[in-house]
């Protein structure tokens, strides 16, 4: 749990106020960055996997470094939540195939 805390706290405080970092499931979550692009968002979720991973959580051992993988999707306009979710999901995983602590955009949804 507080690696968790530890993990939330240092995503909120390096995103905008227009930014959101929501917990879902038990070890996930999601960041939403309203107006970015898939690059863009890819730079930033970068940058807090970096963040994170140079600061430690103080434990009485001294300190537990911690380490992401994260999976970057752009909606397209008229693809549903659950599908932008899924595709999202699906760079996560390849990004864990890959080596795991890396950043990986999703292919743009096809069009209907």
């Amino acid at each position: 749990d507080q690696a968790l805390i530890h993990l939330a706290t240092l995503v909120k405080s390096a995103l905008r106020d227009t930014d959101v970092v929501c917990r879902y499931g038990g070890e996930e979550f999601v960041v939403i960055l309203p107006g970015s692009e898939v690059q863009g968002a890819q730079m930033v979720v970068d940058r807090l996997r970096v963040k994170v991973e140079n600061t430690p959580l103080p434990i009485a051992s001294g300190g537990l470094r911690i380490r992401f993988s994260a999976g970057v999707a752009e909606s397209s306009g008229d693809e549903d939540r659950d599908a932008l979710l899924k595709r999202a999901d699906g760079a996560l995983y390849a990004a864990k195939r890959a080596g795991r602590n890396r950043v990986f955009a999703a292919h743009a949804a096809a069009a209907t």
